[in-house]
């Protein structure tokens, strides 16, 4: 339920929804996992300047999450 309150609140622009999408998707909580989805919701969320995506965004990166490390 509370990932379809995220789909309509992110199509609205609220980049922390958008977070929330691509932590539901990494999780696979509410819905099927997306690990690739997952982030690229998170960095749409960062880019836009969300702190907590930034956050998730950074950790994702350097745990390598999808891939590679990347502690640039």
């Amino acid at each position: 339920l509370s990932f379809e309150w995220y789909c309509k609140a992110a199509g609205q622009g609220h980049s922390s929804a958008m977070n929330n999408i691509g932590v539901c998707l990494l999780g696979g909580d509410g819905v099927g996992q997306d690990t690739a989805r997952g982030l690229a919701c998170i960095q749409r969320a960062a880019e836009q300047g969300d702190s907590f995506a930034l956050f998730n965004l950074a950790h994702h990166l350097e745990a390598g999450t999808g891939g590679e490390k990347d502690l640039a």
